[in-house]
């Protein structure tokens, strides 16, 4: 943990603060992101001060105009002195429009996480009953991804609603209950933010549907021809869904195979949402024939 220091009294570094751990804590219409912290004084100067603290939260970080996210809520006065140290939450309101804006920008990052920064303004009294005040800003503190996602669940917000798919028996359809076992890591690596990983599991799912391995990929020239003289075929005999189905199929885990292949660009959340929606359409077809 990262100590920082405000200025207090003329004097350097007066005011000792540590930020801990960081949550989203879920209220009615409006939630909180908390930022549990600790705080002492630094010197002489700040000894024996009471001040409370508000502010501003900034996420600069996703890329969001300015990065401003809200005023913090005013923390209760607290007493400072040398010989021990205090917790203090750091509050700061968010809605729900707020909360979606900031999962529709976390995957900017390549871990899912996102930095949070602090601008502190105090106002108390010292030891000798004076009016104080002063300001600063706190370094970036990070907002790691698992406990975003703790926070997204407790508030009840929800990334998507995957299609359910019919449970295949393995004595049945082997292949395809594996595609499907595939199909629900993929659900799995999705909600941990994990996008590469949705691609490479829809990859092994969409080639288990018939039987392939997961590792065999097509080639874009390949996959050109096939369509080309399938639409053909089409205009000469009576090309049924189940022709034009393993096209779609082949297409798809063309597109899956970026899943493998993260050199050749990213996979983000609407890269990885788009495919579990095809994906689960294409298995769904498949288990129906």
């Amino acid at each position: 943990m990262t100590e920082n220091y405000l200025n207090f009294g003329g004097a350097n570094a007066g005011i000792r603060i540590t930020p801990g751990d960081v949550a989203l804590i879920a209220g009615i219409g409006r939630h909180r992101i908390r930022i549990n912290s600790t705080m002492s004084a630094a010197n002489e100067a700040a000894d024996g001060v009471t001040i409370a603290f508000t502010g501003d939260l900034l996420i600069p970080s996703l890329g969001l105009a300015s990065g401003y996210l809200g005023r913090m809520t005013r923390t209760y006065p607290q007493h400072l002195n040398r010989d021990g140290s205090f917790s203090v939450l750091f509050d700061t309101e968010v809605t729900d429009d707020q909360i979606r804006t900031i999962e529709d920008r976390r995957s900017v990052t390549a871990d899912g996480s996102f930095d949070l920064v602090l601008n502190l303004r105090y106002e108390g009294r010292d030891g000798d009953g004076n009016p104080c005040s002063g300001s600063g800003q706190l370094q970036p503190h990070k907002f790691a991804r698992d406990a975003w996602l703790e926070g997204l669940r407790q508030v009840g917000y929800r990334n998507v609603q995957i299609i359910e798919l019919e449970v295949i028996q393995q004595s049945a359809d082997a292949e395809l209950a594996k595609a499907i076992e595939f199909f629900k890591q993929a659900q799995s690596r999705y909600f941990s933010g994990d996008y590469r990983e949705v691609a490479e599991c829809l990859r092994q799912s969409i080639n288990a549907i018939v039987g392939r391995p997961g590792e065999e990929e097509e080639e874009l020239a390949e996959i050109t021809k096939e369509i080309g003289d399938a639409q053909r075929e089409a205009h000469k005999t009576k090309v049924g869904y189940s022709e034009r189905f393993e096209i779609v199929r082949m297409a798809l885990k063309f597109l899956a195979d970026m899943g493998a292949h993260p050199e050749a660009g990213t996979t983000t959340r609407p890269e990885a949402l788009a495919q579990l929606h095809m994906a689960a359409g294409l298995i769904q077809w498949y288990a129906k024939h």
